[in-house]
């Protein structure tokens, strides 16, 4: 009898465990993978929000290269500011990261309509530029 409600107790606790609330989750539409195919630059630009707070950002070259940055982010309401810590290229040997980097904060609005989302980069009002993405 005491193995059985030890059992039971074990099992009640670790369904508690599985399902409580996760911190770092993020519930928003902007979680996804958006891309950016300009006509102007021989590249496309791709973000990715992830549910669990992280993100990571590529800029594809024609060739296959691509910068990555990767970090987290946090959303209040329509708006966005993304941390990222890592910072690399990857020329088609796996991902090479920039030693001592200092990282960068990005700190943008968005809005979405349908998939695709606007996004505006704020870096100052002389520095703020404007991407339209597609969620893929």
């Amino acid at each position: 009898m005491k193995k059985i409600l030890f059992f039971a107790i074990a099992l009640v606790a670790g369904a508690l465990a599985f399902t409580s609330c996760d911190k770092n989750k993020v519930d928003s539409p902007l979680v996804g993978t958006w891309e950016c195919h300009r006509e102007d630059v021989p590249h496309y630009l791709q973000l990715n929000f992830f549910a669990n707070g992280n993100v990571d950002y590529r800029e594809y070259m024609e060739d296959g290269i691509y910068n990555t940055m990767e970090g987290t982010y946090s959303i209040k309401g329509d708006t966005y500011t993304a941390h990222f810590t890592r910072h690399g290229w990857n020329y088609g040997e796996g991902v090479e990261y920039i030693p001592d980097w200092d990282g960068y904060d990005d700190y943008a609005k968005f809005s979405i309509s349908g998939n695709e989302a606007t996004i505006t980069h704020l870096y100052g009002t002389s520095d703020a530029y404007t991407v339209t993405y597609t969620k893929q």
